[in-house]
């Protein structure tokens, strides 16, 4: 049966008068006064300052702890229905019957770190958002920061000391190796499937030597866009002859929307006959094209240099000594075309004003401060 101070305690909690102050600690305004009294919440009961709590109730419930409450009551109710509309706007749905009858329920803890857990009303079922990152020992903070910090340069045992150190979080070193393999597989196959639009069509193509760890030596072949410095196409070859440079010409036309009006090359001779064969043929239809020019034997110190691509090849060795070599040709592959996606889509270029050269191309896949994250959820 309700009472009467239960009553006239909803009355004051249903009001705006009710202010908490800070933890465990309520004002509240009298009914019949400009007073306002003090509830606090103890371990197991509350008290009041109010007349009504210590001379007539002696300790037991007066209407200012029934208004404390019914009004966390209320609080944690509208709360409950917040997050219910807010999971509902965002179209939040079930991972295993696809319902968009889901809530908040808790959090899922493990050794490392903290992840929210929903309910799904319609199956019972519970699950959790951003399954890109489900079963993993760190967050998606924790793996977008391994990420970054490998394509930066740090070597993966470095990686694994900065998120003990700054992140809580203990993982080994080949944990982060595998964090790796698996995103940007994913990342990679997504962002294949991008063509830049806003390109200069003036191409700088060149190559660098790369050592691998049985003693051998391979070359990895570059071509970047002059203007945007979007890395057009990255060819790993064991030799380069002209088979290998039609090779890469073949994935730089791939790329392109359009032929290129300008190839920058050096004296290699194979890049002659090459862009002819890619860009400039002598039968077909195509014959009637305009031709790309090619400007060849430039270098450092030539009036028409290739410092261009010469700074990008600069770059990747710096990532490659980290490395300390490469198993082998595929797996060179594999991490210069990882290499590729972080040069074009995540990391920020100073001549272009801070954008990527994904962004300077017209290429806006992804808007926010964590491009790693975007890139994970949209592969």
């Amino acid at each position: 049966m309700t009472t009467e101070r239960e009553t006239k305690g909803k009355e004051i909690a249903q009001g705006a008068g009710i202010i908490e102050h800070q933890e465990n600690v309520f004002h509240v305004p009298s009914q019949v006064s400009n007073n306002k009294y003090t509830v606090v919440k103890h371990y197991d009961y509350f008290s009041c300052n109010c007349p009504d709590y210590h001379y007539r109730r002696k300790g037991k419930k007066c209407k200012h702890i029934y208004a404390v409450l019914f009004w966390n009551d209320f609080k944690a109710q509208a709360t409950k229905t917040e997050q219910y509309e807010e999971l509902q706007g965002a179209a939040v749905s079930c991972v295993h019957c696809s319902s968009l009858n889901v809530v908040k329920n808790g959090v899922r803890k493990n050794l490392h770190t903290k992840k929210q857990r929903y309910l799904c009303r319609e199956c019972k079922k519970f699950f959790v958002l951003n399954q890109e990152f489900a079963r993993l020992k760190g967050d998606e903070k924790v793996v977008c920061t391994s990420l970054d910090l490998y394509f930066s340069g740090l070597s993966l045992k470095k990686i694994s000391n900065h998120l003990q150190q700054f992140h809580g979080v203990k993982v080994h070193y080949s944990t982060v190796y595998r964090w790796i393999e698996r995103f940007m597989k994913v990342i990679n196959e997504y962002v294949a499937t991008i063509q830049p639009e806003k390109m200069s069509y003036i191409v700088h193509t060149d190559e660098m030597k790369v050592k691998t760890k049985m003693s051998d030596w391979l070359w990895c072949w570059n071509s970047i866009d002059s203007e945007t410095k979007f890395l057009l196409a990255s060819t790993v070859t064991k030799k380069k002859y002209l088979s290998d440079a039609k090779l890469h010409l073949r994935q730089v036309k791939e790329t392109l929307p359009q032929k290129p009006a300008y190839i920058f090359t050096d004296g290699l001779p194979v890049y002659r006959k090459g862009i002819k064969k890619a860009f400039n043929p002598t039968k077909g239809a195509q014959k009637l094209a305009i031709e790309t020019k090619h400007i060849f034997n430039v270098g450092l110190q030539s009036r028409q240099s290739n410092n261009k691509i010469e700074r990008l090849h600069g770059s990747q060795r710096e990532r490659l000594k980290v490395m300390r070599g490469v198993n082998n040709k595929k797996a060179l592959e594999s991490k210069m075309e990882s290499w590729k996606t972080y040069y074009n889509f995540v990391r920020p270029h100073e001549a272009l004003g801070g954008k990527t050269p994904a962004e300077a191309s017209g290429i806006n896949v992804v808007n926010g401060s964590n491009k790693w994250s975007e890139l994970i959820k949209k592969g």
